[in-house]
């Protein structure tokens, strides 16, 4: 079956069912245009979109140290990956540490 018969097949039973048939073909008609130019009013709204979506910092995660590690983790290194200075505090050491754990946590959804 072709697709214009199958067109004219599923008309006949809209036709019969809801709409006469000219009826039935100045909606379908209608929806087109509707479509058509929907389509051509989102393409540059999609732009706008990509536009600003690029202004947006990248992850929340872009802050963090992304080096590769050493043998063995030094002071320095530990401080780049939690984000503090290598003289921090003990109390700022556990703030930033709790502060990765709760951003890496599997229940967090991310």
């Amino acid at each position: 079956m072709t697709a214009a018969c199958r067109l004219r097949v599923f008309d006949a039973l809209l036709a019969g069912a809801f709409l006469p048939t000219g009826a039935w073909k100045q909606l379908s008609f209608f929806f087109s245009l509707v479509g058509h130019y929907a389509f051509h009013l989102w393409r540059p709204l999609g732009q706008v979109i990509t536009k600003a979506a690029k202004k947006f910092p990248a992850a929340s995660f872009s802050a963090y140290y992304k080096g590769g590690f050493e043998q063995k983790m030094t002071k320095r290194e530990a401080s780049l990956i939690l984000g503090i200075s290598p003289t921090s505090t003990k109390e700022k050491v556990r703030e930033a540490h709790r502060r990765i754990m709760v951003l890496n946590h599997p229940d967090k959804g991310q």
